[in-house]
């Protein structure tokens, strides 16, 4: 995963590697933002994996072709990202 422009497939690609991930440890459970499309949600881990896992499906069926610009938070002094921002242009 990067920051910057990409594609329909690259954002479908970032949602189902977050819902892989979430099977693991807390900071695998990275918040998701997304702005322009999908009701502009914002979608943070709160103790329940399999409401975190629905919650990016259903927002992965937002997902349409086009491009997008992806952008990263840090969180723990810029050691680890805790937020993707996913924006439709």
């Amino acid at each position: 995963m990067y920051e910057g422009e990409v594609n329909q497939d690259s954002v479908e690609y970032i949602l189902d590697h977050l819902i892989e991930n979430s099977n693991g440890d807390f900071y695998a459970r990275t918040g998701v933002t997304a702005v322009n499309f999908g009701n502009n949600v914002s979608i943070k881990y709160e103790g329940n994996v399999l409401e975190y896992q629905n919650s990016i499906m259903n927002l992965k069926g937002f997902v349409e072709s086009g491009k997008y610009d992806v952008s990263f938070k840090y969180g723990g002094f810029g050691s680890y990202v805790n937020e993707i921002v996913i924006t439709k242009k």
